[in-house]
Protein backbone atom coordinates (compact mmCIF):
# COMPACT_ATOMS: atom_id res chain seq x y z
CA UNK A 1 0.00 0.00 0.00
CA UNK A 2 0.79 3.41 -0.67
CA UNK A 3 2.65 5.09 2.44
CA UNK A 4 1.22 8.11 3.11
CA UNK A 5 2.84 11.90 4.26
CA UNK A 6 2.36 12.13 8.20
CA UNK A 7 2.50 16.19 8.39
CA UNK A 8 -1.23 16.03 6.92
CA UNK A 9 -2.55 16.62 10.52
CA UNK A 10 -0.86 20.31 11.26
CA UNK A 11 -3.77 21.59 8.96
CA UNK A 12 -6.42 20.32 11.52
CA UNK A 13 -4.81 22.16 14.19
CA UNK A 14 -7.34 24.93 14.08
CA UNK A 15 -9.68 22.62 13.22
CA UNK A 16 -10.50 19.94 16.09
CA UNK A 17 -10.35 16.37 15.58
CA UNK A 18 -11.28 14.11 12.82
CA UNK A 19 -14.06 11.99 13.83
CA UNK A 20 -15.09 10.19 10.49
CA UNK A 21 -13.43 10.23 7.07
CA UNK A 22 -15.26 9.02 3.85
CA UNK A 23 -12.98 8.16 0.57
CA UNK A 24 -14.52 8.63 -2.76
CA UNK A 25 -13.90 10.75 -5.99
CA UNK A 26 -16.30 13.66 -4.74
CA UNK A 27 -17.35 16.09 -7.95
CA UNK A 28 -17.96 19.20 -5.71
CA UNK A 29 -13.61 19.68 -5.71
CA UNK A 30 -12.02 20.96 -8.84
CA UNK A 31 -9.27 19.17 -10.60
CA UNK A 32 -5.82 19.14 -9.36
CA UNK A 33 -2.35 17.34 -10.85
CA UNK A 34 -3.07 13.91 -9.21
CA UNK A 35 -3.63 10.72 -10.42
CA UNK A 36 -7.09 9.75 -11.31
CA UNK A 37 -7.00 6.70 -8.68
CA UNK A 38 -6.04 8.92 -6.23
CA UNK A 39 -9.32 9.56 -4.31
CA UNK A 40 -10.82 12.36 -2.43
CA UNK A 41 -10.94 12.36 1.38
CA UNK A 42 -14.21 13.48 3.11
CA UNK A 43 -13.22 14.35 6.71
CA UNK A 44 -16.03 15.03 9.42
CA UNK A 45 -14.37 17.14 12.46
CA UNK A 46 -14.89 17.78 16.10
CA UNK A 47 -15.30 21.74 15.09
CA UNK A 48 -18.49 20.77 12.86
CA UNK A 49 -16.07 21.01 9.66
CA UNK A 50 -16.44 19.18 6.68
CA UNK A 51 -12.81 19.23 5.06
CA UNK A 52 -11.55 17.68 2.24
CA UNK A 53 -7.89 16.43 0.54
CA UNK A 54 -6.84 14.04 -1.67
CA UNK A 55 -5.31 10.44 -0.48
CA UNK A 56 -2.25 11.21 -1.79
CA UNK A 57 -1.47 14.62 -0.72
CA UNK A 58 -3.21 14.90 2.81
CA UNK A 59 -1.13 17.77 3.61
CA UNK A 60 -2.85 20.07 1.48
CA UNK A 61 -6.77 20.77 2.43
CA UNK A 62 -8.73 21.58 -0.52
CA UNK A 63 -11.39 22.74 0.88
CA UNK A 64 -13.42 23.11 3.94
CA UNK A 65 -17.16 24.21 4.93
CA UNK A 66 -19.06 24.36 8.21
CA UNK A 67 -21.71 21.53 8.30
CA UNK A 68 -25.55 23.40 8.42
CA UNK A 69 -28.90 22.00 8.55
CA UNK A 70 -28.83 20.34 12.19
CA UNK A 71 -31.20 21.03 14.97
CA UNK A 72 -29.54 23.25 17.78
CA UNK A 73 -27.58 20.58 19.63
CA UNK A 74 -27.58 17.67 16.95
CA UNK A 75 -23.81 16.71 15.76
CA UNK A 76 -23.01 14.72 12.74
CA UNK A 77 -20.97 11.51 14.18
CA UNK A 78 -19.97 9.61 10.89
CA UNK A 79 -20.30 10.17 7.17
CA UNK A 80 -19.59 7.65 4.16
CA UNK A 81 -20.03 7.80 0.41
CA UNK A 82 -22.79 6.08 -1.55
CA UNK A 83 -21.07 4.04 -3.87
CA UNK A 84 -24.42 3.57 -5.88
CA UNK A 85 -24.61 7.54 -6.08
CA UNK A 86 -21.58 9.72 -5.22
CA UNK A 87 -23.56 10.83 -2.75
CA UNK A 88 -22.40 12.30 0.79
CA UNK A 89 -24.63 10.48 3.48
CA UNK A 90 -24.41 11.20 7.81
CA UNK A 91 -25.41 10.26 10.77
CA UNK A 92 -26.53 12.52 13.43
CA UNK A 93 -26.57 11.79 17.28
CA UNK A 94 -30.34 12.90 16.78
CA UNK A 95 -30.88 9.04 15.02
CA UNK A 96 -31.34 11.29 12.00
CA UNK A 97 -29.70 9.92 8.14
CA UNK A 98 -28.68 12.97 6.18
CA UNK A 99 -27.43 13.46 2.91
CA UNK A 100 -24.51 16.40 2.73
CA UNK A 101 -23.72 18.92 0.06
CA UNK A 102 -19.81 18.31 -0.34
CA UNK A 103 -19.59 21.40 -1.22
CA UNK A 104 -21.64 23.52 1.21
CA UNK A 105 -21.84 21.48 3.90
CA UNK A 106 -25.68 21.62 4.21
CA UNK A 107 -27.08 18.59 5.62
CA UNK A 108 -30.46 17.10 4.18
CA UNK A 109 -32.91 14.73 6.00
CA UNK A 110 -33.42 11.33 4.99
CA UNK A 111 -36.95 10.75 6.16
CA UNK A 112 -37.41 10.32 10.32
CA UNK A 113 -35.56 9.60 12.87
CA UNK A 114 -34.75 6.00 13.09
CA UNK A 115 -37.36 4.02 15.24
CA UNK A 116 -34.28 2.56 16.82
CA UNK A 117 -32.72 5.13 18.58
CA UNK A 118 -29.08 4.83 18.78
CA UNK A 119 -27.13 3.41 21.68
CA UNK A 120 -23.62 4.61 22.09
CA UNK A 121 -21.02 6.17 24.39
CA UNK A 122 -19.28 8.54 22.40
CA UNK A 123 -18.85 7.00 18.78
CA UNK A 124 -20.80 5.43 15.92
CA UNK A 125 -19.34 4.13 12.99
CA UNK A 126 -20.82 4.04 9.45
CA UNK A 127 -20.32 2.66 5.78
CA UNK A 128 -22.08 1.26 2.90
CA UNK A 129 -22.40 -2.45 1.97
CA UNK A 130 -21.33 -1.77 -2.02
CA UNK A 131 -23.68 -5.41 -2.58
CA UNK A 132 -26.77 -4.43 -0.82
CA UNK A 133 -26.67 -0.09 -0.96
CA UNK A 134 -27.75 -0.39 2.67
CA UNK A 135 -25.71 1.73 5.35
CA UNK A 136 -24.17 -0.18 8.35
CA UNK A 137 -24.28 1.44 11.60
CA UNK A 138 -22.29 0.22 14.80
CA UNK A 139 -22.09 1.75 17.68
CA UNK A 140 -19.30 1.14 20.60
CA UNK A 141 -22.41 0.09 23.07
CA UNK A 142 -22.32 -2.96 20.29
CA UNK A 143 -25.42 -2.04 18.26
CA UNK A 144 -25.59 -3.19 14.76
CA UNK A 145 -27.81 -1.65 12.45
CA UNK A 146 -28.68 -1.71 8.58
CA UNK A 147 -30.65 1.22 6.97
CA UNK A 148 -32.35 2.06 3.65
CA UNK A 149 -30.49 5.17 2.31
CA UNK A 150 -33.75 5.75 0.32
CA UNK A 151 -35.98 6.26 2.88
CA UNK A 152 -33.84 6.34 6.42
CA UNK A 153 -35.53 3.70 7.83
CA UNK A 154 -33.50 0.59 9.89
CA UNK A 155 -34.18 -2.45 7.67
CA UNK A 156 -36.03 -4.91 10.26
CA UNK A 157 -33.81 -8.12 10.84
CA UNK A 158 -36.80 -10.58 12.23
CA UNK A 159 -39.98 -9.49 10.04
CA UNK A 160 -41.33 -12.79 12.41
CA UNK A 161 -40.92 -10.72 15.35
CA UNK A 162 -43.42 -7.89 16.12
CA UNK A 163 -41.77 -3.98 15.59
CA UNK A 164 -38.70 -3.16 14.18
CA UNK A 165 -35.67 -5.78 15.51
CA UNK A 166 -31.67 -5.09 14.55
CA UNK A 167 -29.09 -7.35 13.59
CA UNK A 168 -27.20 -9.17 16.03
CA UNK A 169 -25.21 -7.20 18.87
CA UNK A 170 -21.42 -7.08 18.43
CA UNK A 171 -19.56 -9.71 20.22
CA UNK A 172 -16.44 -11.48 19.55
CA UNK A 173 -16.88 -15.00 18.12
CA UNK A 174 -16.47 -17.84 20.94
CA UNK A 175 -13.43 -19.04 19.23
CA UNK A 176 -11.48 -15.67 19.18
CA UNK A 177 -8.78 -14.82 21.24
CA UNK A 178 -10.93 -11.91 22.63
CA UNK A 179 -13.85 -14.24 23.19
CA UNK A 180 -16.22 -13.04 26.29
CA UNK A 181 -14.65 -10.18 25.59
CA UNK A 182 -16.66 -6.44 25.33
CA UNK A 183 -15.98 -4.91 22.36
CA UNK A 184 -16.14 -1.33 21.78
CA UNK A 185 -16.24 -0.43 17.86
CA UNK A 186 -15.92 3.07 16.98
CA UNK A 187 -15.45 2.28 13.10
CA UNK A 188 -16.25 0.44 9.83
CA UNK A 189 -15.49 0.03 6.54
CA UNK A 190 -16.45 -2.41 3.86
CA UNK A 191 -13.82 -3.54 1.11
CA UNK A 192 -14.58 -4.24 -3.14
CA UNK A 193 -16.06 -0.95 -2.44
CA UNK A 194 -17.16 -0.22 -5.89
CA UNK A 195 -20.33 0.33 -7.86
CA UNK A 196 -21.96 -3.51 -9.04
CA UNK A 197 -19.64 -5.54 -6.21
CA UNK A 198 -20.68 -8.73 -5.44
CA UNK A 199 -18.57 -9.64 -2.65
CA UNK A 200 -17.32 -7.87 0.46
CA UNK A 201 -15.90 -8.26 3.86
CA UNK A 202 -16.77 -5.53 6.88
CA UNK A 203 -13.63 -4.61 9.05
CA UNK A 204 -13.93 -2.58 12.45
CA UNK A 205 -12.07 -0.80 14.66
CA UNK A 206 -12.06 -1.41 18.51
CA UNK A 207 -10.70 1.23 20.27
CA UNK A 208 -10.21 -0.79 23.61
CA UNK A 209 -8.02 -2.91 22.37
CA UNK A 210 -6.63 -0.83 19.48
CA UNK A 211 -7.35 -4.00 17.03
CA UNK A 212 -8.68 -4.60 13.60
CA UNK A 213 -11.63 -7.22 13.42
CA UNK A 214 -13.57 -8.58 10.57
CA UNK A 215 -17.54 -8.32 11.08
CA UNK A 216 -18.59 -11.41 9.89
CA UNK A 217 -21.26 -12.51 9.44
CA UNK A 218 -21.77 -8.57 9.80
CA UNK A 219 -25.71 -9.39 10.61
CA UNK A 220 -25.56 -11.74 13.35
CA UNK A 221 -22.59 -8.56 14.67
CA UNK A 222 -20.03 -11.58 15.28
CA UNK A 223 -16.18 -10.40 15.49
CA UNK A 224 -12.63 -11.71 14.98
CA UNK A 225 -9.95 -10.78 15.44
CA UNK A 226 -7.19 -9.86 12.77
CA UNK A 227 -4.55 -7.96 14.67
CA UNK A 228 -3.10 -4.79 16.47
CA UNK A 229 -3.11 -1.53 15.22
CA UNK A 230 -0.08 -1.01 16.71
CA UNK A 231 -1.26 3.14 17.88
CA UNK A 232 -3.17 4.07 21.14
CA UNK A 233 -6.53 4.73 19.52
CA UNK A 234 -9.25 6.47 21.13
CA UNK A 235 -12.98 6.63 20.34
CA UNK A 236 -12.33 9.44 17.34
CA UNK A 237 -11.00 7.30 14.77
CA UNK A 238 -12.28 7.83 10.85
CA UNK A 239 -11.71 4.48 8.86
CA UNK A 240 -12.34 3.98 4.93
CA UNK A 241 -11.79 1.47 2.73
CA UNK A 242 -11.61 2.59 -1.09
CA UNK A 243 -10.65 -0.06 -4.41
CA UNK A 244 -8.99 0.84 -7.48
CA UNK A 245 -7.04 -1.63 -9.50
CA UNK A 246 -4.39 -2.44 -6.71
CA UNK A 247 -7.05 -3.67 -4.54
CA UNK A 248 -8.32 -2.84 -1.57
CA UNK A 249 -7.02 0.50 0.56
CA UNK A 250 -7.44 1.22 4.01
CA UNK A 251 -6.69 4.70 5.78
CA UNK A 252 -7.69 5.89 9.32
CA UNK A 253 -7.84 9.17 10.95
CA UNK A 254 -6.91 8.40 14.55
CA UNK A 255 -6.71 11.13 17.23
CA UNK A 256 -4.81 10.05 20.15
CA UNK A 257 -5.63 11.92 23.43
CA UNK A 258 -5.97 15.91 22.94
CA UNK A 259 -3.62 15.24 20.44
CA UNK A 260 -5.16 16.52 16.48
CA UNK A 261 -5.70 12.99 14.57
CA UNK A 262 -2.81 11.59 12.03
CA UNK A 263 -3.96 10.16 8.54
CA UNK A 264 -2.45 6.22 8.60
CA UNK A 265 -2.61 2.98 6.33
CA UNK A 266 -3.76 -0.04 7.62
CA UNK A 267 -2.91 -3.23 6.32
CA UNK A 268 -5.98 -5.10 6.16
CA UNK A 269 -4.07 -8.30 6.51
CA UNK A 270 -2.14 -7.51 9.95
CA UNK A 271 -4.04 -4.80 11.23
CA UNK A 272 -0.80 -2.86 11.50
CA UNK A 273 -1.25 0.85 11.11
CA UNK A 274 1.25 3.02 9.16
CA UNK A 275 1.63 6.94 8.92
Amino acid sequence: MQRIRGDWWKQFAQGGAVLAVALAALTSLAPVALAASDPTVAGLTTANELVQFNDARPDRILARATISGLASGETLLGIDVRPATGQLFGVSSASQLYTIDSASGAATKVGTPFVLPLNFDSAVGIDFNPTVDRLRVVTDKGQNLRVNPNTGAVVDADLNTAGVQPDGNLAYASTDRNAGRTPNVVAAAYTNNTVGATTTTLYDIDSDRDILVIQNLPNAGTLNTVGELRVNATDRVGFDIFTDEDGDNARAAISKGSEPSKYYTIDLTSGRAKV
